[in-house]
């Protein structure tokens, strides 16, 4: 489900970046950039009471806003760069297999992460910048099922609670707060960073792209539920981490 809008933005973005001689974590931030000031929507995905494959460039969340973003970078890589090439790199990023099916969505970030890491997409540094295990029982979905409507289905839930199961065996690593200064000269230009949560049950709570600026400190590009767009943070990476109440690590990822 899209709107000609979303065709005329895609356009758009595709006019004004040129990717000859850049890399896909260079050019995710040129995509990011192109994005900054737009409105933030929470729960995009979750609007259509039949699962569909929404594509939304006039707002985003965090993860679509990382998502579609990644999508483009990618596109400048490929040969073709229609709106159909686009809509079809969107379907493998967010679901398992390309199937659209709400069951087959990768809604945890960590097997979003594995899962692209496994098809080399992306690759998960988080432990070369030496992070730790990360160990949680998740279950988050299936325990607030008044958030997702989708999984008043029976059949759906054990689904997605299957899902959630197999997930507790692949979180992989994380980097556990208060981060070291040198522990994140390691991260990128362009390397995606999600931030683990104390939240009962849940993965991870928010996802955005670093962007180094010219004096090389780290800055987090986001859609923001606070700031209510897309934002670079207001302040470096330390600092904002400094004051987040919830977030309990960070896990990076770096475009191939």
């Amino acid at each position: 489900m899209h709107r000609l809008e979303d065709i005329v933005v895609y356009q758009s973005v595709l006019d004004s970046i040129s990717p000859e001689g850049k890399d896909r974590p260079s050019l995710l931030v040129e995509v990011a950039e192109f994005f900054r000031e737009a409105d933030y929507r929470p729960g995009i995905l979750e609007e259509e009471p039949e699962e569909t494959l929404t594509i939304n460039l006039r707002a985003f969340d965090c993860y679509t806003f990382v998502e579609q973003c990644l999508a483009m970078a990618l596109v400048f890589t490929e040969y073709r760069r229609t709106w159909d090439n686009y809509i079809g790199i969107v379907r493998q990023l967010r679901y398992r297999e390309g199937i659209v099916d709400y069951a087959s969505r990768l809604h945890y970030f960590c097997d979003w992460l594995d899962y692209h890491a496994q098809g080399g997409i992306i690759k998960d540094v988080t432990a070369a910048l030496g992070g730790v295990p990360y160990r949680k029982h998740i279950h988050y979905m299936t325990s607030h099922e008044d958030l997702y409507p989708k999984l008043k289905d029976k059949e759906i839930k054990e689904k997605i609670r299957s899902v959630e199961n197999a997930l507790e065996r692949k979180l992989g690593y994380y980097l556990p707060l208060p981060l070291k200064e040198e522990t994140t000269l390691g991260i990128k230009h362009g390397d995606i960073i999600a931030f683990t949560t104390d939240t009962e049950g849940l993965d991870v709570c928010h996802v955005g792209i670093a962007v180094r600026d010219k004096e090389d400190q780290l800055y987090l590009l986001h859609a923001s539920r606070e700031a209510g767009r897309v934002i670079k943070s207001p302040s470096p990476l330390l600092d904002y981490l400094e004051k987040a109440k919830t977030i309990s690590g960070i896990m990076v990822a770096r475009p191939l």
